[in-house]
């Protein structure tokens, strides 16, 4: 069974020295997680994503931060679906980039919006690879030297 494809980001922006990450809670099932979607037909990972965090936020999206791309992959069971779809593989393409504002504009799929450090994100995200994601984008964000209002060394290969 081919996976289908979805993609999306991990937001983040400084706030008084603390590094911050957007959380969105979705209004179907309650949990939080970063804006991600599926792609459309032709759509490449990045395009998708660049596509799902504009629906999302609102937020327009110029570059992702390159060196870093995760794919996590999981089964979908008919039963998480209220619609009944379900029962299919899924392939999540996650990238990071700064955030061009803190303002949301948040869709109709979402309830809430958050800026949070990684210790509070970890304590809302439910899955466990979103957490360890997470701590893959804070480590990838320190080791390129990304400071507050700064993209580090620009050295990003």
């Amino acid at each position: 069974m081919t996976p289908v494809l979805a993609a999306g980001a991990l937001l983040f922006r400084w706030e008084e020295g603390e590094l911050l990450f957007l959380l969105l809670k979705n209004a179907r099932h309650g949990s939080w997680g970063f804006p991600k979607g599926h792609a459309e037909a032709g759509e490449s990972p990045e395009t998708c994503a660049r596509r799902e965090i504009r629906e999302e936020t609102g937020m327009e999206i110029t570059h992702f931060l390159p060196g870093f791309k995760e794919v996590l992959h999981y089964h979908v069971p008919p039963a998480t679906r209220e619609d009944g779809d379900g029962d299919y593989d899924k392939e999540v393409h996650y990238f990071v980039a700064p955030a061009p504002s803190s303002r949301i504009q948040r869709s109709k799929e979402h309830r809430e919006s958050a800026w949070l450090s990684i210790e509070a994100a970890k304590e809302k995200l439910q899955i466990a690879d979103l957490r360890l994601l997470l701590d893959k984008a804070g480590s990838f964000l320190r080791s390129k030297g990304v400071t507050d209002g700064e993209l580090g060394d620009k050295n990003w290969s």
